[in-house]
C-alpha cells in the first residue's frame, strides 16, 4: 500500500520522476550552450526551452511544498462548510478540459463539505479531472455528483455515464503507481482529500475514471441525501 504519510521513499520516487524531465532539459541545453556548439539561431530557441523547463521545475517545487502542508496535520486551520456544487464550480474553472456536470436530483444546492481550505479542495478536484482529461485529450468528460451517505463525486469520459452513476468509493492503494496519471498532482489531491476524511480511487473500466468521496459537513446533511 502507498501511503503518502509513512512511505518517504516512494514519495520521493515520485519526486524525482516528476523532476527528471525539466532537469534533462536544462541540462542537455545548458551543456550545448556552454560548448558553444549551437548555431546562432537555435540559441534564443535553447534559452526559451530552459526557460520553460525552470518554470516546470518551479510548479512541481510549490507542488511538493503543497504536499507537505497537507501531510502535517498541526499546520490545517479550522474548518468551514462549502457547498459541493461551488466546489465543482471551481474545479471546473480551473481546467481547460470539457466537463459536463450531472447532478444527482436529491442533492440539494446547500449540501455542504467541512473545508479546511475551499481552494485546495477546488484544486484537487481540478488535479482530477485534469489527470482523467489527460488519459482522453478532446474527449468530452462528465463529472457526476451523487448524493448519498458521503458526497460522490466521479469523473471520467462521457461514455461511460454509467459506470461514473454507478461508481462506489473503494480503497485505491495503488492508485499513485499507475503511470497513466498525473503522479504528483494526483499525489496533492490525495492528500487534500485525505485531510478532508475523503477517498480518491479508480473507477474500473476499459478508459480511465476516477472517483472522489467526502463525508458531508453534517450529520442532518447524511440523513435526508440518502438515495
Amino acid at each position: 500500500m502507498f501511503d503518502l504519510s509513512t512511505d518517504w521513499a516512494d514519495t520521493l520516487n515520485l519526486l524525482a520522476h516528476e523532476l527528471r524531465s525539466p532537469a534533462s532539459v536544462i541540462g542537455g541545453y545548458a551543456r550545448l550552450l556552454a560548448q558553444d556548439r549551437l548555431p546562432a539561431e537555435d540559441r534564443q530557441r535553447a534559452l526559451g526551452k530552459i526557460g520553460e523547463a525552470a518554470g516546470t521545475v518551479a510548479a512541481i517545487g510549490r507542488q511538493a511544498e503543497s504536499l507537505a502542508h497537507w501531510l502535517t496535520p498541526e499546520a490545517r486551520g479550522p474548518a468551514t462548510p462549502v457547498a459541493l456544487l461551488t466546489l465543482l464550480d471551481q474545479a471546473i474553472a480551473r481546467t481547460s478540459s470539457p466537463v459536463r456536470p450531472a447532478i444527482d436530483a436529491a442533492l440539494a444546492d446547500e449540501a455542504a463539505i467541512d473545508c479546511l481550505d475551499a481552494d485546495a479542495l477546488a484544486a484537487a478536484i481540478g488535479a482530477v479531472i485534469d489527470d482523467v482529461a489527460a488519459s482522453a485529450p478532446g474527449e468530452p468528460l462528465a463529472a457526476v455528483v451523487r448524493a448519498g451517505a458521503s458526497a460522490r463525486l466521479a469523473v471520467g469520459p462521457e461514455a461511460r455515464l454509467d459506470d461514473l452513476r454507478a461508481a462506489t468509493p473503494e480503497p485505491d492503494p495503488d492508485l499513485l503507481r499507475d503511470t497513466r496519471g498525473l503522479r504528483l498532482a494526483l499525489a496533492v489531491a490525495l492528500s487534500v482529500v485525505a485531510a478532508h476524511g475523503g477517498l480518491i480511487w479508480r473507477i474500473g473500466g476499459p478508459r480511465r475514471a476516477i472517483g472522489i468521496s467526502l463525508p458531508w459537513a453534517g450529520p442532518s446533511r447524511v440523513e435526508t441525501r440518502i438515495v
